[in-house]
């Protein structure tokens, strides 16, 4: 818990928010209830990223949301992979301190892009998943470069750097990702797929294991007056981001800045 800085009452709310999505969906579409499914597996995946302050966005990045997006746009339609982006990007943000909030639109910005461009991609290639990911990999961080010239978070050299690091680690973790079990999900979404419960209660018990050795079965109790608390941690993480929070956030970007200038020496 000491090492996991997050918002808890309000990921709690939203991942009961889904299962209750989930569940009232499934009489009424499939597709829509699994795009949901998505969306709680996507949200678990990258909470470690947005509680653990470290360097070049590495554990941030190791999220499935980057191949859901594909998936959907792929199976779907690219409205509706936007959606699932914005949603599963900023909702973990909320329940997190990290990273900053201009990193968090920029790549709400450019997924958004590459949604447009997926359908096309899934037609040339053949509905190749592993190429339409490769694509998406070297497009992304290219796509934070050319967004330092309009809205800089850092110094170049600490862009091209952090750039580099981070695209090649999202190419590894995407790749990997796509040919682990890119299929399975790709095919959960195709017409005439019934919803995966199988893939449903499975996530479910892996979420269960992580909240519960976290927390233990009492944290699963009722508890009152849970909505205000949840509204007075996500004010407190953009308004009045904590002390502890500020010394990680100064200690990543130092991190940073030293491999930086060893490079340069």
């Amino acid at each position: 818990m000491k090492y996991i800085n997050l918002v808890w009452p309000l990921v709690l709310a939203t991942t009961v928010g889904l299962y209750a999505m989930i569940i009232l969906a499934m009489p009424f579409s499939s597709t829509f209830a699994t795009i949901v499914l998505f969306a709680l597996i996507g949200y678990w995946s990258r909470l470690p990223g947005v509680g653990i302050h470290h360097p070049f966005f590495l554990i941030y990045q190791m999220d499935v949301i980057d191949i859901f997006m594909i998936i959907i746009a792929a199976n779907t339609n690219p409205f509706n992979a936007i959606a699932f982006t914005w949603f599963c990007n900023s909702i973990s943000r909320l329940s997190g301190t990290f990273p900053d909030w201009s990193g968090v639109i920029q790549d709400n910005i450019i997924m958004t892009v590459f949604a447009f461009f997926v359908p096309l991609l899934d037609a040339v290639t053949g509905g190749n998943l592993v190429v339409v990911v490769t694509i998406y990999s070297i497009f992304r961080p290219i796509g934070f470069t050319l967004f330092h010239f309009i809205w800089p978070r850092m110094s170049l050299p600490q862009r091209i750097i952090t750039s580099l690091v981070a695209g090649f680690w999202i190419f590894i973790v995407n790749i990997f990702y796509a040919k682990l079990f890119g299929d399975f999900f790709d095919r959960l979404l195709e017409k005439g797929v019934s919803f995966s419960w199988p893939l449903f209660v499975f996530a479910t018990i892996v979420i269960a294991i992580v909240y519960v050795s976290l927390y233990g079965f009492d944290s699963l109790s009722p508890k009152k007056k849970t909505a205000k608390k949840i509204f007075k941690a996500i004010n407190k993480t953009i308004h009045r981001p904590s002390q502890n929070a500020q010394q990680h956030n100064q200690s990543h970007e130092d991190n940073e800045m030293k491999f930086i200038k060893e490079q340069f020496k």
